[in-house]
């Protein structure tokens, strides 16, 4: 079925990003901030946590000689672990505590030039700090650092599997965990099926007849331990402690990396060695600890234990010339792209996911059949179909068994095809899938088109589905993030009017609000040079550097738009950097000023308070002021009149955005009669303000 209305084309696409932007933007700060307490909706608890049921696996063995391709379960599995590796990426790149360890730190040197002074006729020397340009590359080597420890921590506990007696690792299930980086690597070569099968000059056996452990991933049978915690916003990582048991006595190395290398209690020696890693060396001599190093510790076996002379050994060959070890971490490195994909996509969090993943299992097992029918073409998943081929993958066996059966033969996943390759053959594999299963191969998978799928499968078949309907159902509430932009002398009610309209949709939608000034100090609506007026005084949330991403900026006026008071210039600066990647910008009165001055109304038809129209319009001629309006619309950009008028626009906004319903509940709880027609403008002739042309 190919769902089409005008409606979903123009909201849906937008209310879904608009859910994944919010849902990131409130686990990076961890809380939702709100002006005063209690005021704004907490979203929090409507944060999407995925439904117990998703990840029941049921039976793990073929029955009645079917195929085994990944369930659901499975795939949401996966989703999850890759959560997982995207924020342990985002933890060891920007741990400054891993950069002391390190010795990562900013080297700027210091410089003399010659400068002519005029008035004295003569040159003078003077002293200049030049920045450290290796910094940057220097602090690559953290992450750098932690794939080739991952890689060599890889092998030996590869091995250590290799050598369980066969009665054990012929139990799916008997294979204790192992830690975060081990699994990233052995992920990445079991997307590598041809090379997998060949691995160090044979197949091992062991991890080829096991399955990936999904469901140990999932819970564990011991007091269910989750291995991934997704309700915390770094999906951190935690093994069982008899997973832990096994990996130190096994591979003789400790479970968990990161804390390895931060291990305060370490000898002097090897706290040493890791601070020279990212060192700056002189003479463009290589960075890092060397294999001679390394070897003149492992020499002093006195001091260490068996578990420090182990991490000394994976660090030796970590930084060696194992090829093993480089092709390895090019394989994770490769799929960095699909991590990053997937983190983007956010289908763990999606309120479809269970219908997303029903589909693109459905969909793999159709792609699979085209490699038997047209065994010469070269085949492209899509991202989904591409989700649950991994998944297949990581479990060798099932994956060959699979592919002889549906596909005629054993299909490699090559990761290192270029676009020139991969562009005509998904346009072939396009053409195909329609021709073969009568379906569309790419369609969009963002939150809401994914929603209205799903509704519309449940749909009762004998009668058309209403795509309207239930695309309103699906996509509301609309989850935003909303920044009000304060500076000295902003006029209270253009702030505190749309504020209190919001405040009141929040009962019913979930909304997040950041108050954004220059600091956190409190923002007077009163400019310093007017210290004897009444004013109110609130206090930011965020800075303009700290302000979270957005969906709409509301800038009200006032009178610290003139001029160029402290402060006003980097309020300016931030309308104009963070525009691009607004869904809508509000302005109340002068407000317009700031985004006029900003350069972001350019071109754009615009309006503003009446008595500082003409003034405005000087100052910004580029832009397309319209004299007689209540307020005006332009693309993202919605401008309004003087000080109340930015009630009526928020309300226009909301009705926009949320319905007419919700707009008319919010006036009425107001107890506010609504000026409906934008065009409604008694003070531009008021003002004897001109026609509009």
């Amino acid at each position: 079925m190919v769902l089409s209305s005008g409606y979903g084309q123009r909201r849906l696409h937008q209310c879904s990003s608009a859910a994944i932007k919010n849902q990131k933007a409130t686990w990076s700060t961890g809380l939702f901030q709100t002006s005063t307490a209690g005021v704004f909706a907490k979203f929090k608890n409507d944060l999407m946590i995925p439904d117990a049921s998703l990840f029941e696996f049921g039976s793990e063995t073929p029955q009645n000689d079917k195929i085994r391709f990944p369930n659901v379960a499975e795939c949401a599995a996966h989703l999850k672990l890759l959560q997982a590796f995207y924020h342990t990426y985002v933890k060891v790149s920007s741990s400054t505590a891993l950069d002391a360890v390190l010795g990562i730190k900013a080297e700027p040197r210091t410089v003399y030039r010659k400068i002519y002074i005029n008035n004295n006729r003569q040159y003078k020397r003077e002293k200049v700090k030049v920045r450290d340009d290796t910094f940057e590359e220097r602090q690559k080597a953290k992450w750098n650092l932690y794939l080739v420890l991952a890689a060599a921590r890889f092998l030996a506990w590869a091995e250590s599997v290799e050598k369980l007696d066969e009665s054990v690792a012929s139990q799916a299930m008997s294979l204790h965990l192992p830690p975060l980086d081990v699994l990233m690597v052995w992920h990445a070569l079991l997307l590598n099926p041809s090379w997998f099968r060949s691995f160090e000059g044979r197949r091992p056996k062991r991890l080829y007849d096991t399955p990936f452990p999904w469901k140990a991933i999932l819970m564990s049978d011991i007091e269910q331990h989750k291995a991934i915690d997704a309700d915390k916003r770094d999906y951190p990582y935690r093994l069982p402690d008899e997973a832990v048991a096994w990996f130190t006595e096994n591979a003789r190395l400790e479970p968990y990396l990161f804390e390895a290398l931060m291990r305060e209690d370490r000898p002097r020696k090897i706290k040493q060695l890791l601070k020279s890693h990212g060192a700056p060396r002189p003479n463009n001599t290589p960075l890092g600890m060397t294999v001679d190093d390394i070897d003149a510790l492992l020499n002093k076996p006195d001091i260490l234990n068996d578990i420090e002379i182990n991490f000394l050994e994976c660090c030796r060959d970590a930084i060696g010339t194992n090829t093993i070890i480089t092709k390895l971490i090019e394989a994770v490195q490769r799929q960095a792209s699909f991590v990053n994909k997937m983190e983007k996509q956010l289908w763990i969090r999606s309120p479809a996911v269970e219908g997303t993943l029903l589909r693109a299992v459905d969909r793999y097992s159709k792609f699979v059949k085209l490699f038997k029918l047209y065994p010469n073409t070269i085949l492209v998943p899509t991202l989904d179909i591409d989700l649950v081929w991994h998944t297949h993958q990581c479990s060798p066996s099932n994956y060959d068994v699979g592919m002889l059966k549906v596909a005629g033969r054993l299909i490699d996943h090559d990761d290192k095809v270029g676009e020139g390759i991969l562009n005509p053959g998904l346009a072939r594999t396009k053409d195909l899938f329609r021709i073969r299963f009568g379906q569309e191969y790419q369609v969009c998978h963002c939150w809401d088109c994914e929603a209205l799928l799903s509704a519309a499968a449940s749909h009762n078949t004998e009668t058309r589905p209403d795509t309207k309907a239930i695309a309103r159902r699906v996509s509301s509430p609309t989850p935003l993030s909303i920044g009000c932009l304060l500076f000295p002398g902003f006029q209270a009610l253009d702030a505190f009017g749309p504020l209190d309209a919001l405040n009141i949709l929040s009962y019913s939608a979930p909304l997040t609000l950041s108050l954004i000034g220059a600091t956190l100090s409190p923002i007077s609506t009163t400019p310093s040079q007017q210290p004897s007026a009444i004013g109110q005084t609130i206090i930011p949330t965020h800075t303009f550097s700290t302000a979270p991403p957005l969906d709409v900026l509301l800038i009200p006026g006032g009178y610290g738009t003139r001029g160029s008071p402290p402060g006003l210039e980097d309020a300016i600066d931030f309308i104009r950097s963070r525009f691009p990647e607004l869904k809508y910008m509000i302005t109340v009165c002068t407000g317009a000023r700031l985004a006029a001055r900003a350069g972001v109304l350019d071109g754009l038809r615009a309006t503003t308070n009446k008595r500082a129209w003409l003034d405005t319009r000087e100052m910004a001629p580029g832009v397309k002021w319209v004299a007689h309006a209540r307020w005006v619309v332009d693309g993202k950009c919605w401008t309004s009149a003087g000080v109340s008028a930015g009630i009526d626009v928020v309300l226009a906004w909301m009705e926009e955005v949320y319905g007419r319903e919700k707009a008319e509940e919010v006036a009425g709880v107001m107890e506010y009669e609504r000026h409906e027609d934008s065009r409604w403008d008694p003070f531009a002739v008021a003002n004897g303000l001109p026609q509009d042309e």
